[in-house]
């Protein structure tokens, strides 16, 4: 039974125990640490909305909602000193909640909601157990949601190579999603166009096209000519683009795959940072996230120079970290394995579909799962820096050793 299944004539009781269930299934379920959190608000027990509402918010930090409704429920129980702090996060978080009409809530005087209008009361019931009680439990308040205007969303801008398919478009979602402004880059302006019309509609998000080669070093090197100026500022350069051809002996190598590998993988990787990093130097502020491999950590027969150009995003990430943490820009690297909801095998295979099916008898991650672990790179505090993340299937162990034991847990996606 999905969310939108529950209507406003279910007893909070039955609620409460849909959402239990639901997080007891997937803690990380962020709505229903929201949506029960609201339901115990709704009935007058603050504390255990708060205890939902801080685990919504721990694992979305930058929902435009939650922070509020922690706000107000810690207005509830008395503690204004806590109330004005998550008042301030959610105005940092969507400035909607500005707006007097929410701003009033946190002030000394109290009030009495009119429909979406609000009166202050008299000075004689302010700051008063009963009018506290009155005026704010039971969820008296009925305000209107903040709208989801570009002003609301996160202020930060998010560069994303390769976001045309598998990783890089699983990871532009989960950043539009989630707020920021994203600029989305590859060699299909099409399939670029129409990602842009759907994370605009879906999340209203603001989105910039750019459809280029990351080989091109001359468009690389003035990609900022290309961009207003409100876009020039990118926070957060995920550099995702790049590919694996051939899948053969070094002897029998392909010269041409070879020099698409090396300047893909390898060259197109370095322009991007060398394009973006000068800014951030110049701000000490900004965050690089390099899609690597296991192959840059491990070699196995017929990868060679696959194998070479990811060796060499390796150890660029650490070399690279070295001479800009003086700065305070984070360089990190998400290394996966195998990977499918990608092209990566009908690439290396050159289009053949039938060699690239290369998954029918294990699980491996998917480009969402990898999505996931580049938005957790991203959102750590600022003093935290993780440097370098390994992940693959529980049935792979490393690059070579895969359980070919059948997809055993299709049933839990």
């Amino acid at each position: 039974m999905g969310l939108l299944s529950l209507n406003s004539n279910t007893p909070p009781k039955d609620s409460i125990e849909y959402f239990k269930n639901a997080i007891q299934l997937n803690p990380k379920n962020v709505d229903a640490q929201y949506q029960l959190g609201k339901l115990y608000a709704s009935i007058g027990k603050y504390k255990k909305a708060i205890i939902h509402f801080s685990n919504a918010l721990n694992l979305n930090p930058h929902h435009p909602f939650i922070a509020f409704e922690k706000a107000i429920a810690f207005k509830n129980i008395g503690d204004d000193n806590m109330a004005n702090h998550y008042y301030e996060l959610a105005c940092d978080i969507n400035p909607d909640y500005r707006e007097e009409q929410y701003a009033v809530l946190f002030k000394d005087e109290w009030v009495i909601p009119e429909g979406n209008l609000l009166k202050k009361i008299g000075i004689q019931e302010r700051n008063t157990a009963s009018s506290r009680s009155k005026y704010y439990d039971k969820r008296q308040y009925e305000l209107p949601t903040p709208k989801k205007t570009l002003q609301s969303r996160i202020d930060k801008t998010v560069l994303i190579t390769g976001a045309t398919s598998g990783i890089g478009r699983a990871t532009a979602e989960k950043f539009a999603e989630a707020g920021y402004r994203i600029i989305i880059t590859g060699r299909r302006s099409e399939r670029l166009d129409e990602l842009s019309e759907i994370f605009t509609k879906k999340y209203n998000t603001p989105v910039r096209t750019l459809p280029f080669d990351v080989r091109n070093r001359e468009f690389v090197m003035n990609l900022f000519d290309e961009l207003e100026e409100e876009w020039r500022k990118v926070d957060i350069l995920i550099n995702n683009a790049g590919l694996a051809l051939g899948l053969g002996p070094i002897h029998e190598g392909n010269l041409d795959e070879w020099e698409t590998m090396i300047d893909t993988n390898l060259k197109g990787l370095l322009y991007m940072i060398r394009a973006v990093a000068p800014s951030m130097v110049r701000r000490t502020s900004g965050h690089i996230i390099n899609v690597a491999s296991i192959a840059g950590k491990e070699i196995y027969p017929n990868g060679n120079v696959y194998i070479a150009t990811k060796h060499a995003v390796d150890a660029l990430t650490r070399a690279a970290r070295v001479d800009l943490s003086p700065f305070n820009i984070r360089i990190s690297q998400v290394a996966p394995g195998h990977v499918e909801s990608t092209e990566f095998a009908k690439v290396r295979f050159s289009g053949n579909t039938e060699k690239a099916k290369i998954y029918s008898d294990f699980n491996p991650i998917t480009a969402t799962d990898v999505a996931d672990a580049i938005y957790y790179i991203a959102t750590r505090a600022p003093h935290v820096n993780i440097q370098d993340l390994l992940i693959m299937g529980t049935q792979q162990a490393n690059a070579t050793t895969i359980h070919r034991t059948g997809r055993i847990f299709d049933a839990e996606h």
